[in-house]
């Protein structure tokens, strides 16, 4: 009888304890996650150093980014929760046997462990679904893929607005130099008080095209930096996205990579595992499940023709730039021996500026286009 007071009374304080935990418990990576633990420590510290390489955004996420530090948490407490409550409804099947030994000789002890039993049993209802370890691994999986997606698309925007400026700074040199000749023309007769005005107004909103380009450069660098969990204002350098991969392109199978989509879309898994009762409510599901898998392969045939489109506007940009190149280099001799004046040497360097901004476009938009058929085929194609 020691033995079944002792169990009834451990039974009914996991239930208070369950029931005042509130769902917080320590931080542990679910099955299948690299935790921070098993990060090697040469890892650790290239994603300590300041310097964002392109391929460290997802172990930055992991390692720092609130959303996934926070979501990881819940998740983390609501598994152990869910073990607990499955523990607790076998112990509530014992207390059951246990109270129907007792029904006889003590009426009031069997009311306790049936009324312990019941609790027990209603937590189970509540937390208790006894195989979610697929579902957390999911759910935390999605929450990092799409951080990580967006982190990379506004890291790219970033460098293409780097790339802008650059061309804008020099669009602003070539605009003093004009406002400064048509005032010098001024002085000596030669060109009227419109030129000048004309020229002033060209300055004035190739300054403004700058300082816009610098405000939006800022926005973005702090958006950067507070998702990959650097302080707003931090030091903090960006390499920049590396060229695309000609082999990568070469080998992408558009019908297996559908495939692939269709197997792996949260969406579309959510709607798969949801409950449906009764021949109408699984006719219906059937019904969505094929729609999806129909979005998903035309977003993929349209994700596969947008690469082979930034592809070919990529090839033709690298000819533009290598006739740039060419340009340049010879009006640097030019200028050297005073044969360009700094207008038409400005000038030569504008047009070059733009090559190689134009450039700088092409190879961004091909390595988003890519990037974004390989998070299609991991999942994230938004269907419904």
């Amino acid at each position: 009888m020691k033995y079944k007071f002792a169990k009834r009374y451990a039974a009914l304080a996991a239930v208070a304890l369950l029931t005042l935990s509130g769902g917080t418990a320590a931080y542990a990576g679910p099955s299948g996650e690299v935790s921070e633990e098993q990060m090697t420590e040469e890892r650790k510290a290239q994603l300590a150093d300041k310097v964002v390489e392109f391929d460290e955004i997802a172990d930055r996420i992991e390692l720092y980014n609130q959303t996934y530090r926070n979501t990881l948490l819940t998740i983390n407490s609501s598994a152990i929760n869910s073990a607990a409550a499955h523990s607790m409804a076998e112990e509530a099947d014992s207390l059951m046997e246990d109270a129907r030994d007792v029904k006889e000789a003590d009426r009031l002890l069997y009311e306790e462990y049936k009324s312990a039993a019941r609790e027990l049993r209603r937590l189970a209802a509540e937390t208790g679904n006894k195989d979610l370890s697929g579902q957390y691994e999911r759910k935390l999986r999605q929450v990092k893929n799409n951080l990580t997606k967006s982190v990379e698309d506004v890291l790219i925007q970033y460098q293409q607005t780097e790339a802008n400026r650059q061309t804008a700074q020099i669009a602003q040199e070539l605009a003093a130099q004009g406002y400064k000749s048509a005032q010098d023309s001024y002085g000596l007769g030669m060109a009227g008080t419109s030129g000048v005005l004309s020229a002033a107004k060209g300055e004035l909103s190739a300054e403004n095209s700058v300082q816009k380009l610098d405000a939006g450069l800022q926005t973005l660098r702090q958006t950067l930096q507070v998702l990959l969990g650097f302080g707003a204002d931090e030091p903090v350098t960006f390499s920049p996205v590396p060229e695309p991969d000609p082999e990568r392109i070469a080998h992408l199978d558009l019908n297996a990579d559908t495939d692939t989509a269709i197997a792996s879309n949260y969406t579309l898994m959510d709607t798969r595992s949801a409950s449906a009762k009764g021949t109408r409510a699984r006719g219906i599901k059937n019904r969505t499940v094929e729609n999806s898998k129909q979005e998903i392969r035309s977003a993929m045939e349209n994700l596969y023709q947008e690469i082979l489109s930034k592809k070919q506007a990529y090839e033709a940009a690298q000819t533009a730039f290598s006739a740039a190149q060419a340009s340049r280099a010879a009006a640097e001799r030019k200028w050297s021996l005073g044969m360009l004046n700094r207008a038409q040497y400005l000038q030569e360097q504008m047009s070059y500026a733009q090559a190689e901004g134009a450039k700088t476009s092409a190879s961004l938009a091909l390595v988003k286009a890519l990037n974004d058929y390989e998070w299609g085929r991991a999942g994230l194609i938004t269907i419904g």
